[in-house]
């Protein structure tokens, strides 16, 4: 990664399963206000706004990204490193705004969380395609199911990054099997 592609927000585009892939790795750890989604069923399209972690841009990501490509001003590893690290020692992470867009959604299904809580933010762990559904898992047991005719979405960095000394970590993992859930999942309103 150049300086000049750190500078550019995350543009993805998601056409299979393995773009999902990327898409769900860049997006790890977001967070997502409830009152941050919406389902246009009108439209066919589920957005929503993330407060995602920039993965890409984190100290360890950066110092294998320059060491990969030979990239250092004086052939050390510590350019990249002192950059990544805040005036105490600490590591400097990023975050920024992110506007995904699934396109093509039939139903859109919740569990484990209510719309009406639109205060509560909700942490992604991942997500992943089953069929003709893009699930969305988060922290806690929630997840949106989004039924979808094919596949196709899109994710946009909103603005600028901005530091956190924070680097997300967290003990819940995303729950074995989906198709296990109460068939009486409430719908997305529009």
């Amino acid at each position: 990664m150049t300086e000049g592609d750190r500078n550019r927000g995350l543009k993805l585009r998601v056409r299979d399963a393995e773009d999902l892939a990327v898409a769900s790795a860049m997006l790890q750890d977001a967070l997502i206000p409830v009152q941050e989604m919406r389902f246009l069923a009108k439209e066919k399209r589920f957005a929503l706004v993330a407060n995602r972690f920039c993965w890409e841009r984190a100290p360890e990501s950066l110092a294998a990204d320059a060491a990969e490509q030979d990239e250092y001003k004086d052939g050390s590893s510590e350019d990249v490193a002192f950059a990544a690290v805040g005036s105490g020692g600490e590591a400097v992470y990023e975050r920024v705004n992110c506007g995904v867009i699934v396109h093509c959604v039939k139903l859109a299904r919740l569990r484990g969380f209510d719309l009406a809580d639109r205060g509560r933010i909700l942490e992604l762990l991942a997500i992943t395609l089953h069929g003709k559904r893009v699930i969305l898992t988060f922290a806690g047991g929630a997840a949106v199911e989004l039924t979808v005719t094919r596949l196709s979405c899109q994710l946009d960095d909103l603005g600028e990054p901005w530091p956190t000394l924070r680097r997300p970590q967290h003990a819940d993992s995303p729950p074995d099997d989906l198709e296990k859930s109460p068939s009486g999942n409430p719908d997305l309103e529009s």
